[in-house]
């Protein structure tokens, strides 16, 4: 499997720019990316502007950074919580099945 390759802000902006001056299929195979990625960078650079190329940690709008903090906050919490699961799972073996055992009936409100 091919590992993807990344390319940070500036490249994708000078490679536009460069698409932009010149011939796209000739830019593309000179830096050796796919012209689908120079029609791609081109479509958000006009879409967003500015804004455009956000990623790794960084996001268009504070709704956008709410919404990622929340996703990392559900994520944590549904781990916690299928690990307590595995420990119920892994302990309810040693406890008894079934009612009263006797030994306990003391603390069991009648």
């Amino acid at each position: 499997m091919e590992i993807r390759k990344i390319y940070d802000r500036d490249f994708r902006i000078n490679a536009v720019k460069l698409a932009l001056e010149s011939n796209r299929f000739k830019v593309a195979k000179e830096l050796g990316i796919a012209t689908t990625n120079i029609y791609r960078w081109q479509a958000e650079l006009k879409k967003y502007g500015p804004d455009s190329f956000c990623g790794g940690g960084h996001f268009r709008n504070p709704e956008q950074k709410r919404f990622s903090e929340l996703k990392r906050t559900l994520k944590q919490k549904l781990k916690d919580t299928e690990l307590e699961i595995e420990i119920f799972k892994s302990a309810s073996k040693y406890i008894p099945q079934g009612g009263k055992t006797g030994q306990f009936d003391h603390l069991i409100p009648e």
